[in-house]
């Protein structure tokens, strides 16, 4: 079978990409691949240094036919996108457009078998192949979602009372988006997903329920775990990932606000010291910023408990990475990693406003029934790596 993988991106589908190419598929990778030493890249690596990082990472050591896509394009694309301004948003999906045309004359040139795209990647794509009457599988990848559509069947009880960072405010194309979102997942053929959460939203939206299919990425081993880690007189608790509301932040802060001496608080992740929440919380939480991961892999061994309250998300590497440096998980019932949580085995599944039951589930636990929660934690983890998720995808594709 011939599977063309496509994302401006790159992100997560590098690792669908390889994981194919190990298969008996015939394999084609369309996403943005920069050269280091061009004027224009140098440029925006000077004025955007963390633009890149995300792009320029994780380049695959295997052979895969990579078709690179115009950087300059693709970049400014980015830029526009996370400027806010809705000028600019509107500036990115012109040239968004730009890339699903390239896309698509690709996809006339190469007439794979099957299409995996993903969501905000797919809707002009969608479109032309349609009205095109070219006959392709489409596969929508929604295991790590953009736009969060199944917050609809999940209440959020939040008055952003903690003025969360600016640049995470909502734009006024938000209900297009949504629109977007939801004429890609209608005119998929087959949906892929991370979580039994996002399985019964997409089967709410009247998409059939045996065309979804829960496939569980992986990650890479990324820490160790220590048994020797009750030495202190504190627990220490870690909130880590976007500061909103949606992510759970709010809640994070509801805990620390109601039990403030109680633990050690920690938080990763970019903020804004002008902030409310920052300037409420600095000489209660240790804000650290963003951590590279040689310094998230020295600090996390530290923290004893993962707080992840998020409404939004496909599954959560996070949640696989504190995990694999032995880090319990407290998880809302709403977040898809829950998936994988046994409730007092490895971590604990709980309703996320329920912030006193939380107090109480840890006073109970004695020294001895931390450290086997820790191990059962790191032991969890081993069962969603790379190889995992290579062998979940190879099953899917050999079933088409």
């Amino acid at each position: 079978m011939k599977i063309l993988v496509i994302h401006p991106d790159k992100q997560h589908s590098i690792l669908t990409a390889e994981a194919i190419y190990n298969s008996k598929n015939e394999i084609f990778y369309f996403t943005q691949i920069y050269n280091d030493n061009s004027l224009f890249i140098k440029i925006i690596s000077f004025i955007f240094p963390s633009l890149l990082k995300k792009f320029k990472k994780n380049v695959s050591t295997i052979p895969i036919r990579y078709i690179k896509y115009n950087n300059i394009i693709g970049l400014l694309r980015q830029i526009f996108l996370r400027s806010n301004i809705d000028f600019f948003v509107f500036l990115s999906k012109i040239l968004n457009k730009i890339w699903f045309n390239t896309v698509f004359k690709l996809v006339k040139q190469l007439r794979p078998d099957a299409i995996i795209s993903y969501d905000f990647n797919s809707y002009f794509l969608y479109k032309k192949i349609i009205d095109s009457k070219i006959k392709v599988l489409r596969i929508l990848d929604l295991t790590a979602p953009q736009y969060d559509f199944f917050l609809d069947n999940l209440t959020l009880n939040s008055g952003r009372k903690y003025d969360f960072n600016k640049f995470e405010k909502y734009s006024i194309f938000d209900k297009k988006q949504s629109d977007i979102s939801i004429f890609e997942i209608k005119n998929a053929d087959t949906i892929l997903v991370a979580s039994k959460l996002s399985k019964e939203s997409i089967t709410k939206l009247n998409f059939p329920e045996k065309k979804v299919e829960i496939i569980r990425y992986g990650k890479d081993f990324f820490g160790s775990h220590n048994l020797n880690t009750i030495h202190y007189s504190k627990l220490s608790v870690l909130f880590m990932g976007k500061f909103t509301d949606a992510k759970g932040f709010n809640l994070y802060l509801d805990f620390v606000n109601k039990f403030p001496n109680s633990y050690n608080y920690y938080a990763i992740g970019k903020f804004d010291s002008q902030s409310l929440y920052y300037n409420q919380f600095k000489n209660t939480i240790t804000f650290t910023g963003f951590l590279e991961k040689d310094q998230l892999k020295a600090f996390l061994p530290k923290i004893d408990f993962l707080f992840f309250f998020s409404f939004c998300d496909g599954f959560g590497f996070t949640v696989l990475e504190c995990m694999q440096n032995g880090i319990i998980p407290i998880v809302s019932k709403h977040a898809g990693i829950s998936d994988i949580i046994s409730h007092g085995f490895n971590g604990f599944v709980i309703d996320p406003n329920s912030l006193s039951l939380i107090h109480s589930l840890i006073l109970k636990l004695n020294s001895e029934q931390i450290s086997l929660l820790k191990f059962n934690s790191f032991q969890t983890s081993k069962l969603f790596d790379t190889h995992h998720y290579e062998l979940a995808i190879n099953a899917f594709i050999n079933k088409l």
